[in-house]
């Protein structure tokens, strides 16, 4: 409950902070990392459907490994709250399209969220991870 408090917090500051962007001088990387946040948060509290729009917008917006790296952990959290195998076959698609934007920058954050955000897809993925980090993407 204190987790889902904290989220709800933080996406009511960021829908403000979006909604209120014009009214600013907010700088377009702080306005992206408010869209990026606010999707994850949703994931966080299993609004899936809305988490999803959010990042959806961004990769309409501008696609960069960012995007398919949030949408990898959407799927995480996905599989995490579901436990149906085919939202891991998604993240590991979604993770080898961010590795082909910015391949060094994924290999760096696969392996800091290993125990972290990623935890699942390396206990259950492990192989294909492992092979991420080699540079050999999946089919």
């Amino acid at each position: 409950n204190v987790i889902k408090e904290f989220f709800e917090q933080a996406i009511d500051f960021y829908s403000r902070v979006i909604s209120n962007s014009e009214k600013g001088e907010l700088l377009d990387k702080a306005l992206k990392e408010a869209v990026y946040f606010h999707a994850y948060a949703h994931c966080k509290i299993k609004e899936f459907d809305k988490a999803l729009f959010f990042i959806n917008t961004i990769n309409i917006l501008e696609q960069n490994w960012i995007t398919f790296f949030l949408k990898t952990g959407y799927f995480v959290m996905r599989y995490e709250s579901e436990n149906k195998e085919e939202f891991l076959d998604f993240a590991l698609q979604e993770l080898n399209i961010a590795y082909q934007y910015e391949n060094e920058k994924v290999k760096e954050f696969i392996t800091y969220e290993k125990d972290k955000e990623l935890k699942v897809l390396w206990e259950l993925r492990n192989v294909d991870m492992l092979n991420l980090l080699e540079g050999n993407l999946s089919e």
